[in-house]
């Protein structure tokens, strides 16, 4: 044999010596009058060294060549060695080639556990002596097609032979057995490309990269791999390569031999999953496997060193000086015992098996199981059952269990109480049952039952009760299993009587539409009120604001402040109702924007500056030393509530400082960040007993007797309203006579670092725009706002014209007018005849027509925009908002020399993007679109919006991207005001692709 393989056997008799504490092992191989010892553990002078020869009488050496399977000894041998075990090793079916020898000085050492353990060492000895002469064969050249032994050798080992021309890479010979042990044969394998078509995918790259690379070398090679058989089947083979060069040295053919392992492959991870499991079950039910033989001694133990364990097994574990009488050992009938047996507080089930080692010599394998806590748990579970009884009974809760197949029906005594039948033990027909449902909750009753086994069902019916009234139940279990024509055979589950519920449901709900008719009548009449008192507020705010612009002279120009800072007052008093009851019906939503915070703040400062100047309050800002030059955020909710904050400061501070401090912290694993800001004040404070009532609506801090400070009390209310949905929190800190403190942080809040990507756009504020003399018709039924429209479209560069009727602005309108601003009153008057006599006109069709009114109701402006109008403002007009509006339609002139940013950013297409584009818009979307423009439907919505977003996923437009979001949000709030703007925007997107 090969040094290497003598090696190899020596290393597995340390390791038998080792695994069975012997004192001496070694390997033979048996040969015509002797054995010669081939491997050895012998370091202490035995005379069983490597190559010593041994008489075949010895160690049963004679009895394993007649056939004997095991030796095993305790007479006495040479050396003092007191127990012998011999293992044959296998050449072939009926072919002995050696033995492996353990020798020990104690007797009685080798139990049967270990005789199986060294046979699994004998086998692996006989697969390698096989691999060895098969490969040793090949080595010296013999004649695999024709040699009778070698072909008998390979059947025996389910080998297949094999030759290949490496240059032609064709097969010379595949071995005739190769059809039924590996499934192809010469002509399914005529080139090595079709045997390797039939390597299991994930191993044929390997496989065919390896056996290329190392034969080019020369080199001789081992490979295991699987293959898929023609009827689908997947086998592993091992394939042993032998190299054959020629006179340069080059390699011209392969020879070979492919075994089907698959069975030693099984065994292998069949014997590992085995042993895992045992080891698992072992330790996870806290299992003590023992084997006894026949004196009572513990030979084998699964949790402790069988060296160490010195008593007697009834010693070792009931702690008794006598045999145990349950012990099959005793008995004159060996059959299995199965017992309990209480130790100290521990109570074990215990499980003997006798059997038969050898004639009249028995053996125990005991299995302990520690059921202490199972036996707690039973009685647990018994307690357990009658509370849950109690409990079902104490809850008027019903259970049931049904067998549809037998019929069978099982249920406690409450289920009689809910539905007047006594069914528990009783056969009931499942066709009673069914019709015992109200008819329209059958379908319902179908289509859980259709669910599938074991799927938790929870629904409410009504049932016919034995008074032959329905009463409303409600119902929570499942559908246990299914018979093979899918119908169910058992359902089980609780059910409970909740008519009384319903019937409170059914009365709550009544209640609720009277809420919700008041809550609509006072949304009505808020929003009759806001447009009545607009109309007048238009006047008084927009003269005083064009008349400041002209009149320096003191006192006029005070008395002018004090108008226009009165009239504010009222809008802001206005504002506040509009908004409380917005936030109330829950219509109003949250617009992020890439925000410049920093100039938010100074502009809150510079509107209060006169303000602060007239009570000598000075307005302090602190800005973080590292805050982003943009946050994302909505901007407007910001302003409102930063114009609660110091309003409500400077109200309640006669002398001092009001204080804004604002901060950004970025988050450790993003960009996103923390907007923390605060505004504190040194006025007269909160007493602490009002400041849990101080974000309630309608409260306001003052004396019983104090007049100068006025509001409505719902600042601070629509300040943690809106504070709370954009998820953050709002918090107070004050002293009496020392002033407040406001604090608000605001989580998840984008910085400039995440919004390279993102439209951003400086504040108009900042800006002076003019517009570029475009042509302007205002109508409006009243002088003065007719006046005011007038003197503001004026001052931002547009040229106007006036209509003070519908049928004016029929006759003012020409070809060179640019857009029509008309106050709803007009057309209101006039039943929409006006637009409709614009829109009739083919030039006027795409006319830029803005309404103007005083009134916020949603569902007054949906009705306004689908009249045709392009879009709507507000009064008293917010010269920013304006700008921002009409910019929509025209391109404002900066006098800061710096262009205004487009409403919609260009997407840049290539021609052919642009043209399927075009395509999708005129086919699937715009259609759509125009349905959406004449009627607002639900339907049509959801059909618009995903329609976007099927063209968004072939086409990046960041815009159109923003505003499909833009429109979901509005969908799920169902804010129509914010919907109705952006279907009549969405024209602009059109435009764009200049459709």
């Amino acid at each position: 044999m090969k040094e290497k393989l003598h090696n190899v056997w020596n290393r597995q008799m340390y390791q038998i010596k080792q695994l069975s504490v012997s004192s001496l092992v070694f390997m033979v191989e048996l040969l015509d009058y002797e054995a010669k010892i081939v491997a050895s553990t012998d370091n202490a002078g035995y005379d069983y060294d490597l190559n010593q020869s041994i008489e075949l009488g010895e160690f049963g050496l004679d009895k394993i060549i007649k056939g004997t399977k095991v030796v095993n000894s305790s007479e006495k041998l040479r050396y003092g060695f007191k127990s012998i075990l011999s293992i044959p090793i296998n050449y072939a079916d009926n072919l002995i080639w050696g033995a492996i020898i353990l020798l020990s000085d104690k007797s009685n050492a080798f139990n049967y556990e270990m005789e199986q353990d060294v046979k699994v060492f004998a086998q692996t000895v006989s697969n390698q002596i096989k691999i060895y002469s098969f490969e040793n064969t090949i080595e010296y050249g013999l004649d695999i097609q024709n040699d009778r032994a070698l072909n008998f050798f390979l059947k025996s080992i389910n080998g297949v032979p094999w030759r290949l021309n490496f240059k032609t890479k064709e097969f010379i010979h595949i071995g005739g057995q190769s059809e039924s042990i590996l499934g192809y044969g010469i002509n399914d394998w005529p080139t090595l490309e079709a045997w390797s078509n039939t390597i299991f995918h994930e191993d044929r790259d390997k496989v065919v990269n390896y056996c290329c690379n190392i034969s080019l070398h020369g080199d001789d090679q081992t490979m295991e791999y699987r293959i898929i058989k023609k009827n689908g089947e997947i086998i592993w083979i091992r394939d042993i390569v032998k190299v054959i060069t020629d006179n340069n040295n080059k390699t011209k053919e392969l020879f070979g031999v492919m075994i089907n392992i698959t069975n030693t492959k099984q065994n292998e991870q069949n014997l590992s999953a085995l042993n895992s499991q045992l080891k698992y079950i072992l330790n996870a039910t806290n299992t003590v496997l023992s084997i006894v033989n026949n004196n009572c001694k513990i030979i084998f133990h699964s949790h402790n060193d069988i060296t160490t364990v010195k008593e007697k097994c009834y010693e070792y574990f009931a702690h008794r000086q006598d045999k145990c009488e349950n012990c099959p050992l005793l008995s004159k009938v060996k059959t299995k015992r199965t017992y309990v047996d209480k130790i100290d507080d521990k109570t074990y089930q215990v499980i003997a098996f006798p059997f038969e080692v050898d004639i009249n010599n028995w053996n125990v394998a005991e299995i302990r199981i520690d059921i202490t806590d199972k036996i707690t748990q039973e009685h647990e579970i018994v307690a357990l059952k009658e509370r849950l009884e109690f409990s079902l009974d104490a809850g008027n809760i019903g259970f049931f269990e049904y067998n549809i197949n037998d019929s069978k029906f099982i249920s406690n005594k409450v289920v009689k109480k809910i539905t007047g039948y006594d069914l528990s033990g009783t056969c009931v027909d499942f066709g009673w049952v069914l019709s015992r449902f109200h008819p329209d909750d059958v379908n319902k009753i179908e289509e859980t039952i259709a669910m599938g086994a074991n799927q938790y069902i929870d629904f409410e019916c009504r049932i016919l009760n034995a008074a032959n009234e329905y009463i409303w139940i409600s119902f929570a279990g499942q559908i246990l299993n299914y018979d093979t024509n899918n119908k169910p055979v058992a359902v089980t589950g609780v059910i409970k009587d909740i008519t009384a519920t319903k019937d409170l449901l059914y009365n709550l709900m009544l209640e609720r539409n009277r809420s919700l008719r008041a809550s609509a009548a006072k949304s009505t009449f808020l929003a009759n009120m806001s447009h009545e008192i607009r109309t007048p507020m238009n006047a008084i705010i927009g003269f005083t604001e064009l008349l400041s612009k002209h009149v320096i002279e003191q006192p006029f120009n005070g008395y002018l402040n004090s108008i226009k800072s009165s009239g504010k007052v009222l809008l802001d008093l206005i504002n506040d109702l509009l908004d409380f009851e917005k936030i109330e019906a829950g219509k109003m939503i949250i617009n992020k924007e890439s925000t410049d915070f920093k100039l938010l703040v100074n502009e809150i400062k510079q509107t209060f500056l006169l303000l602060a100047r007239e009570k000598n309050v000075e307005i302090i800002v602190k800005g973080g030393e590292y805050f982003p030059k943009t946050v994302h955020v909505d901007a407007l909710k910001l302003r409102q509530i930063l114009l609660n904050l110091v309003n409500n400061a400077l109200k309640f501070t006669d002398k001092g400082t009001v204080t804004i401090q604002y901060d950004f912290s970025i988050h450790e694993q993003n960009s996103n960040g923390i907007l923390s800001f605060s505004v504190s004040d040194t006025g007269i404070g909160v007493p602490n007993e009002k400041k849990k009532k101080i974000f309630e609506p309608f409260v306001q801090e003052k004396n019983a007797n104090e007049k100068r400070y006025h509001g409505t009390g719902l600042g601070l209310s629509i300040v943690q309203n809106l504070v709370h949905m954009m998820g953050g929190s709002i918090s107070l800190a004050s002293e009496v006579g020392k002033g407040s403190s406001f604090s608000i942080s605001i989580p998840n809040v984008k910085s400039s670092v995440l919004l390279t990507e993102e439209f951003e756009s400086d504040l108009i504020e900042n800006k002076n725009f003019l517009f570029n003399k475009e042509q302007v018709l205002i109508a409006d039924s009243i002088n003065s706002n007719r006046e005011v429209l007038f003197e503001i479209f004026k001052n931002l560069g547009f040229n106007c014209s006036l209509a003070s009727s519908g049928d004016e602005v029929i006759k003012e309108i020409t070809e060179q007018t640019e857009m029509v601003v008309m106050a709803l009153e007009i057309e209101e008057k006039y039943k929409y005849e006006t637009i409709k006599n614009i829109r009739k006109e083919r030039p006027l069709e795409s006319l830029p027509v803005i309404a103007v009114s005083g009134n916020t109701k949603d569902k007054f402006l949906q009705e306004v925009l689908s009249k045709d109008f392009s879009s709507i403002i507000y009064t008293p007009i917010n010269e920013t908002e304006l700008i921002q509006e009409l910019s929509k339609y025209f391109s404002p002139l900066s006098t800061n020399d710096e262009d205004f940013e487009e409403y919609i950013e260009v997407a840049g297409f290539s021609d052919e993007e642009l043209e399927s584009a075009r395509s999708k818009f005129k086919n699937n979307i715009i259609p759509i679109w125009t349905e959406l423009t004449e009627i607002l439907s639900s339907e049509k919505l959801a059909l618009f919006s995903n329609e976007l977003e099927i063209f968004l996923e072939d086409v990046e437009w960041k815009d159109l991207q923003i505003f499909n979001e833009k429109l979901n949000t509005a969908i799920k709030s169902f804010d129509f005001e914010i919907i109705q703007k952006l279907i009549s925007n969405f024209k602009l997107y059109i435009q764009n692709l200049k459709l």
